[in-house]
């Protein structure tokens, strides 16, 4: 039987010729949004303000998935915009000219129309599947809603879990086939990125690229590293209607451009060191921040941490020597394993870590009923206090459910104390167990710092002696580990007592590993949430 390996170079020595249909669509309505949206962002970032910027990266996470999904053009586009405030408050307050109500015209506009990027998409997917091309679809997982209600259920065969490929080792495992799609240009990090190795190692015959136009993509994405990326990067996007350029495995790549749309105030002509992807190509402020890894987990969020990062982490298969051991992030430590987080110290970890902490309880009772009677109030009141959060009302939801392996509340301290605040719980401030003179609300925060995962390992020294403890203790208790790998994809376990360490370990399932962060020292090894974490995505 044929190796995967020995298939590939069979398929490649079969298709020396390779093409790639890209079609590049404008439109008058969304180039004025985006637009509008990137002059605000630009003007957001230069701000030495904190609030500014987070607002900025909130905006750039709403640009670019406009940018590499088929979204709908309905009325959840003006929303988001609607959700940074009243036009006349923004404005002033952030110093801008009419930016902002640019902004929601355009939005207002789309909304009349239908995507012609997404119409594009439907129709050769359905020309696809008419002609009998197998095809794949490549995009970010996050991505996924905008996909799956492209087609309509009574009148197509609709897209199922098989047609997408989210990441390299998705790609890597799958059989050559007939097409494969990207909305978006070609990547390497960040939004819209993909494996270099659909133009290096094909699987397929045809690229089919649906982008907006002046997008560009990546120079020299996928080229061969014996060659220079300068012998192809030079007509990525500029090229006549039809040529050819060879990458690596001489594959020879004959490239169609389709342009339709009208856009009158755009660019004539975009290089690939002007659109957004160049200028906005990372988060704003960038003092103190690094380059991370993250690792999305099997429970909703994930985490982030240095790239090539050594993790201590379980392997749940049941031939495997070494369960427990230190492994490499996108190296040894790959999906379907456990990344463990280990709380240490003075942590009561059956009352702090239980599925709802004694604070938890009470704040989210309280919250849960606001919701109940008044929820355009309570989203209002924080609001004017200073949560401005992409989206408020859902983040407020979502603070309501029960906890998971965390426990849902905002990821700012600030915002944090003005909920309580705004709750009226500081009454609630009589607490034997308050031996630090803290106030109720910081009690609360602590707890919710150590369901994510911020205490771990805070002022301990001897970090290797630690892990190497925690290993001991992890080996004694594999047993347990593997009857609730198998029943959970997260669950903590608490050190027996007498160990050398007290605490606890709480286990998350990886389900991605995905490269392209750029994030502060304060949010490495931290368990946040997939809408804080998409904040900080490099374009």
């Amino acid at each position: 039987m044929p190796t995967a390996a020995s298939s590939i170079f069979d398929f490649l020595s079969r298709h020396e010729n390779c093409s790639v249909q890209r079609y590049e669509i404008a439109s008058a309505s969304f180039g004025a949004l985006r637009r509008a949206m990137a002059s605000i962002i630009r003007h957001l970032r230069e701000s030495q303000d904190h609030d500014a910027n987070e607002i900025s990266d909130q905006m750039r996470v709403l640009l670019f998935t406009w940018l590499t999904s088929p979204v709908e053009f309905n009325a959840t586009i003006p929303e988001a915009i609607q959700s940074f405030g009243e036009p006349t408050v923004f404005e002033m307050r952030w110093g801008l000219r009419g930016e902002y109500r640019e902004a929601l015209r355009a939005a207002a506009n789309l909304t009349s129309e239908e995507n012609p990027l997404r119409a594009k998409l439907r129709t050769v997917i359905r020309e696809l599947r008419a002609a009998g091309i197998p095809s794949k679809i490549f995009c970010h997982r996050k991505a996924r809603p905008h996909f799956d209600s492209l087609l309509v259920p009574s009148s197509d065969v609709c897209v199922d879990e098989s047609c997408f490929l989210h990441s390299v080792r998705d790609y890597n495992n799958t059989p050559p086939f007939g097409a494969l799609l990207k909305v978006g240009p070609l990547r390497s990090a960040g939004w819209g990125a993909v494996p270099d190795a659909v133009m290096s190692a094909p699987r397929f015959e045809t690229l089919i690229q649906i982008v907006w136009s002046g997008c560009a993509d990546e120079p020299g994405f996928g080229y061969d590293p014996v060659t220079s990326p300068m012998n192809h990067a030079a007509n990525q996007n500029h090229a006549p209607a039809a040529h050819h350029d060879t990458l690596g495995n001489n594959v020879s790549w004959l490239r169609n451009i389709t342009r339709s749309g009208e856009d009158p105030l755009a660019t004539i002509e975009y290089t690939p060191g002007e659109d957004e992807f160049y200028i906005l190509r990372e988060p704003g402020q960038q003092g103190g921040r690094r380059p991370a890894t993250f690792v999305e987990i099997a429970e909703g969020g994930g985490i982030l941490y240095p790239p090539n990062s050594m993790i201590l982490s379980f392997d749940p298969a049941p031939d495997i020597k070494l369960p427990f051991a230190l492994r490499q992030i996108g190296e040894t430590l790959t999906t379907e394993m456990f990344v463990i987080l280990t709380h240490v110290g003075d942590v009561d970890f059956g009352n702090v870590l239980a599925s709802e902490g004694r604070y938890s309880l009470i704040w989210k009772q309280q919250l849960n009923e606001e919701m109940q009677i008044n929820p355009d109030g309570i989203c209002r009141i924080l609001q004017n206090n200073g949560v401005s959060l992409l989206s408020l009302r859902t983040c407020v939801e979502n603070w309501c459910q029960p906890s998971t392996t965390v426990i849902h509340a905002p990821q700012q301290k600030k915002h944090f104390k003005i909920l309580i605040e705004a709750l009226s719980i500081d009454a609630v401030a009589n607490d034997k167990n308050n031996s630090a003179g803290l106030t109720w609300w910081q009690r609360a925060w602590n707890e919710i710092r150590i369901s994510r995962g911020e205490a771990i390992q805070a002022g301990v020294q001897g970090h290797e002696v630690v892990e190497q403890q925690a290993l001991n203790i992890l080996t004694k208790l594999l047993s347990d580990v593997r009857r609730k790998a198998i029943a959970s994809a997260g669950f903590r376990i608490a050190i027996p007592n007498g160990e050398e360490l007290s605490g606890g370990f709480v286990f998350h399932k990886i389900i991605a590993i995905e490269e392209g962060y750029l994030v502060s020292e304060t949010e490495i090894r931290v368990v946040r949430d997939l809408n804080t974490v998409e904040q900080w995505r490099m374009s």
